[in-house]
C-alpha cells in the first residue's frame, strides 16, 4: 500500500485477505464503513484478487460508486483474519485524484474515479495468538509460566516474534515480559499476550496454597472401651508452612471398634486396632488407635506392689497408683485415706519404672532420673531431708543426686538403684545393714551393697539382694553379706520375708531361706540356706517369679500362674484361703503376660490388655473399686477421672 513495498519474505498467494475503507476522523473510523472487499464479495462485484505477475493482492475502489466527501481523509486497511496487514490514509481531491496523506504524494485515479489498492502479504504473518494453559491456577505468592503460541493463516507456528504481556488485574496477578505470572492475592485475572496486533488471553485463578501433608497427633495411642480422645491435625503446604482455615474430614477404618466425629474426637467401642484418617483437600494423614478393654491397662512388666498399695505405668508412660495413701504413697498430690481405683501420679513425668514399697514409692523416669514420694520415716525419700525435716511427700520429688539409673529396687524403705556402670547406690533405712554400706543412715544415695557391680537387684521385707556381674547371688540385711546358698546363676530374683527365690537360665525356680509357710513350693516346710528346686518332680518352668511376704507366684511360658505358700488372704488366687506347700494354679481362664507382688496380694497383666489383682484388699490395693478380699484374679477398674 506504498509505492515500493519492502520485500522481506515469500509472497503468500493462498490466503483470503480483507480490505476495509472508512472515513477517518483523526482517531478512529466513522461508522458505518464505506466499503468492505473480500476475495469473494465486494461493492459492484469488485473483489480482492491475486496479481501473480507483481506478487500483490489488488482490489479496485471505484470512488464514484460512493458518496465521498471531497477533502475528507479515508483509511484503507488490509487485514487477514483480523490481523492488520497494512493501511494507508488517502484524501479525495476535486481534480479526479487522491493524495497519500502520509507521504503527501498525489495519486491519479484511473478514469478519474478508480483507485487501485495493492498490497503484499508474505508467509508467516501472525493471525492468531493462543495462550496456554488456560485457565491457569497460580498459588498466591508463587509463579507460573504462560506460553503464547503464534500461528499464521495456515495454522503454522510462527517463531521469533515479539510478544507483549499484560494483566487486567495486577492486584491479583502480574505478568512479566516472558509470560511469568506471579500470584499477588486471591482472585481472578485475565492475562493477555499480543503480537502483530493480534491477542490471546488466559484466565488465571490465584488460589491459596494447597495442603501437601496432613499430620495427625498423637500418631499412636491407646484408648479404653467407652473412653474418648481428641486427635489434632496440623496441615502443611509443600514448603512446610502450617496452613489454617481448611476443612478436615475424619474417618475410621472400623467404626464398629472406634468412631470419630467431625472434630476428631475418637470414641472407643470394642477392643481392636483402628486406623483413623484425617483428610483435607484430598491429602490424608493417619493415626493408629489401639482399643483396649474397659478397665485399666498398663505396660507389660510395669506393675509393682507395696504393703497396701499398687502402681503401674500406662502405655503413654504416665504412672498410676491405688490403695492406701496415708503417707502420700500414691503420689496423686493428696495425703491420707485410700483410693479404690487407679489415680494418676502427679507431676506430668514419663516413667520407665515405678516400685511400690511398704509405705512409700520410688520411680525412674525415661532418662533415668530417680524420684520418690510417700513416707520419709526412714529417710527413704532420698532428697537430703530427714524425717524431722520432712515426714512425707504427696507428689514425686527428685532424689538428691546427679546420677542416672538403669534399674531400681524398692520394697522395704531402703531403695537401691544401679547406675550406668552397674554400681548400686542406696539410701534410707539401714536396719541390719541392709544397705551394705556400713553403719550409716544416708539421706541421699551412697555406694551400697558392698561396692559390687550388679546384673540385677531384688528387695524383700528385710533384705536387699541381687545377682552380681560375676553371677553370684548376695543378700544384705538379716542374712548380712552371705551368699544365698550354693545357688545357680539367677536370671531373675525375688525376695520375700526371710526367703529368696530365683529363676535359672532354663526357667527352673529355686528358693532358699525361710520355708515355714511352704515358700519353697517343694512340699516341705523345712528352712534351708541352699536353694531347693520348685518343684523338681513336676518339671515346671517359669518366665517370671514374684514373692510376697511368705507366698510366691510364678508365670509359666504358656501364660498360666502358679502360686504356693501362705494363703490367709487369698494370695494364691485359687479360690480358697488354704495354704499350699506346692504350686497351685491360679483360677482363671485368662492368659497372663507379667506378674507382680505386693505384701499380701499379687497383680498381673493379661493378653486382653487388662490388669488383674487378688489377695488382701483392706485398703483398695486390688484396684477393683472395693475393699473386698479377692481369692481369684479380679480386674482393676478404670482410673479416677
Amino acid at each position: 500500500m506504498v509505492k515500493s513495498p519492502a520485500v522481506t519474505g515469500t509472497f503468500d498467494p493462498a490466503v483470503s485477505p480483507r480490505v476495509d475503507i472508512c472515513q477517518w476522523n483523526g482517531s478512529g473510523c466513522e461508522q458505518p464503513v464505506v466499503a468492505t472487499f473480500t476475495t469473494t464479495t465486494g461493492p459492484g462485484s469488485e473483489t480482492v484478487r491475486v496479481d501473480a505477475a507483481s506478487s500483490l493482492y489488488i482490489v479496485n475502489w471505484h470512488t464514484d460508486q460512493f458518496a465521498l466527501t471531497v477533502g475528507a481523509t479515508y483509511r484503507i486497511v488490509a487485514s487477514l483474519f483480523g490481523a492488520i496487514v497494512g493501511s494507508a490514509d488517502v484524501q479525495i481531491l476535486t481534480n479526479g485524484s487522491a493524495k497519500n496523506v502520509t507521504t503527501g504524494d498525489d495519486i491519479a485515479l484511473v478514469d478519474g474515479k478508480t483507485l487501485p489498492i495493492k498490497f503484499r502479504i508474505e508467509q508467516g504473518i501472525v493471525v492468531n495468538v493462543a495462550v496456554t494453559p488456560s485457565p491457569s491456577t497460580i498459588i498466591v505468592g508463587k509463579t507460573g509460566a504462560l506460553t503464547a503460541v503464534l500461528t499464521d493463516a495456515h495454522s503454522n507456528i510462527v517463531a521469533n516474534q515479539v510478544v507483549s504481556w499484560s494483566s487486567d488485574n495486577t492486584a491479583v496477578a502480574t505478568v512479566d515480559s516472558h509470560g511469568i505470572v506471579t500470584g499477588a492475592s486471591l482472585g481472578m485475572a485475565t492475562i493477555t499476550a499480543s503480537s502483530n496486533g493480534m491477542s490471546g488471553t488466559a484466565a488465571v485463578v490465584v488460589v491459596r496454597p494447597p495442603v501437601a501433608a496432613v499430620i495427625v497427633e498423637p500418631a499412636t495411642s491407646s484408648l479404653q472401651v467407652g473412653r474418648n480422645e481428641t486427635l489434632i491435625t496440623t496441615l502443611k503446604d509443600a514448603d512446610g508452612n502450617t496452613l489454617t482455615g481448611r476443612t478436615v474430614g475424619w474417618s475410621s477404618s472400623d467404626p464398629t471398634s472406634a468412631t470419630v466425629d467431625a472434630n476428631g474426637v475418637v470414641t472407643a467401642v470394642q477392643p481392636n486396632t483402628v486406623t483413623i484418617t484425617a483428610t483435607a483437600e484430598g491429602v490424608s494423614g493417619i493415626a493408629s488407635v489401639t482399643i483396649t478393654p474397659a478397665g485399666f491397662s498398663v505396660k507389660v512388666g510395669s506393675l509393682s506392689g507395696g504393703d497396701f498399695h499398687t502402681c503401674g505405668i500406662a502405655s503413654n508412660g504416665k504412672g498410676y497408683c491405688w490403695g492406701e495413701n496415708v503417707w502420700g504413697e500414691l503420689g496423686n498430690g493428696a495425703v491420707g485415706g485410700s483410693q479404690l481405683q487407679p489415680n494418676l501420679v502427679a507431676g506430668g513425668l514419663t516413667w520407665s519404672s515405678i516400685q511400690a514399697a511398704s509405705i512409700g514409692t520410688c520411680g525412674l523416669t525415661t532418662d533415668g532420673t530417680a524420684y520418690c514420694w510417700g513416707a520419709n520415716n526412714v529417710n527413704q525419700l532420698g532428697d537430703g531431708l530427714s524425717f524431722a525435716q520432712e515426714t512425707q511427700r504427696g507428689t514425686p520429688g527428685p532424689v538428691l543426686t546427679s546420677l542416672h539409673f538403669t534399674q531400681l529396687a524398692n520394697f522395704n524403705g531402703a531403695p537401691c538403684a544401679l547406675d550406668t556402670s552397674a554400681t548400686a547406690w542406696c539410701w534410707g533405712w539401714n536396719d541390719n545393714g541392709r544397705l551394705g554400706a556400713g553403719n550409716v543412715a544416708p539421706l541421699s544415695p551412697i555406694v551400697g551393697l558392698g561396692g559390687n557391680t550388679w546384673r540385677l537387684l531384688a528387695q524383700g521385707q528385710s533384705d536387699n539382694c541381687g545377682v552380681t556381674t560375676a553371677g553370684v547371688a548376695l543378700c544384705f540385711g538379716v542374712i548380712d553379706g552371705q551368699v544365698v546358698g550354693a545357688s545357680p546363676v539367677y536370671t531373675m530374683m525375688t525376695v520375700g520375708h526371710f526367703h529368696a527365690c530365683g529363676l535359672d537360665a532354663t526357667g527352673s525356680a529355686w528358693c532358699s531361706g525361710a520355708n515355714d509357710q511352704g515358700q519353697f513350693g517343694n512340699g516341705t516346710t523345712s528352712n534351708s540356706m541352699h536353694p531347693a528346686a520348685v518343684p523338681a518332680a513336676m518339671g515346671m518352668t517359669f518366665v517370671s517369679i514374684a514373692s510376697g511376704v511368705d507366698s510366691v507366684c510364678g508365670l509359666t511360658p504358656g501364660g498360666d500362674i502358679y502360686c504356693w505358700g501362705n494363703n490367709e488372704s487369698g494370695e494364691l488366687g485359687n479360690g480358697t484361703m488354704a495354704s499350699s506347700t506346692v504350686p497351685v494354679k491360679v483360677t482363671s481362664s485368662l492368659t497372663f503376660t507379667s506378674l507382680a507382688r505386693g505384701y499380701f496380694h499379687f497383680c498381673a497383666t493379661a493378653t486382653n490388655g487388662g490388669v488383674y489383682c487378688w489377695g488382701n484388699n483392706q485398703f483398695g490395693q486390688l484396684g477393683d473399686g472395693t475393699t473386698q478380699t479377692r481369692m481369684v484374679p479380679t480386674r482393676v477398674v478404670q482410673p479416677a477421672p
